[in-house]
């Protein structure tokens, strides 16, 4: 469960977002879209804990680890094998280290990527 209610945020005259409210209820999904500049990041970073909006307030189920977004960039690392990457943010996320392995085979195999991972 995710609720965002009355939120608002400035950076000096800039309003990045301006009386934001929704209500998405456990297993929706949300996608945000719209211009350079139009708030985006800034409610991610709201939704995400990683900033405090200046008014308004935000409920999450499950904590901060509940929010994820996609962006323009992979944040990837090249010199890392397929497996190395998804190992690497398995542990950041805190993946039990035991787990890591299995999981990490299962997604790619689950993906289609199995036959890449090295």
């Amino acid at each position: 469960m995710l609720r965002a209610e009355g939120l608002r945020h400035a950076f000096g005259r800039i309003r990045a977002l301006d009386d934001i409210s929704f209500a998405l209820a456990a297993g929706e999904s949300l996608t945000i879209l719209g211009p350079n500049g139009a708030g985006k990041t800034t409610l991610l970073r709201v939704l995400a804990g990683l900033i405090h909006p200046q008014a308004g307030r935000v409920a999450l189920e499950g904590g901060r680890r509940a929010v994820g977004w996609i962006g323009h960039a992979a944040h990837l690392y090249g010199h890392l094998t397929v497996r190395e990457n998804i190992l690497f943010w398995a542990a950041l996320y805190d993946v039990p280290r035991g787990d890591r392995g299995a999981r990490t085979d299962g997604v790619l195999q689950r993906v289609g990527l199995a036959d890449r991972a090295g």
